[in-house]
């Protein structure tokens, strides 16, 4: 059997708007860099069923809850480091690493 790279399999066309040379393998999309085309051949087929709805929607409400909070300059409620908890993991972190 024949070991080859990635660089070895992949063959040259002409890109068919700009005649720039497209490297061209069969596991990747072929796009050409000089005039982007074909750089996004479209968006995957979203997975069907209630539960990966339910996560695109929750994602979604996520995204743009943290998007309102960094707008309104970082949504941290306490500074980091003044709680009791934080302040009990670096003690035994201490412990630990010492």
């Amino acid at each position: 059997m024949e070991n080859r790279s990635a660089a070895e399999a992949t063959s040259v066309r002409e890109c068919p708007e700009c005649r720039a040379p497209v490297p061209v393998g069969e596991r990747y999309v072929d796009w050409c860099a000089a005039c982007d085309r074909n750089v996004d051949p479209g968006a995957q087929d979203p997975e069907p069923g209630r539960i990966p709805a339910a996560r695109r929607r929750l994602a979604h409400e996520y995204g743009e809850q943290l998007a309102a909070e960094m707008e309104q300059g970082g949504g941290r409620s306490a500074p980091v480091g003044r709680d009791a908890a934080t302040l009990a993991a670096f003690g035994l972190s201490l412990v630990v690493h010492g």
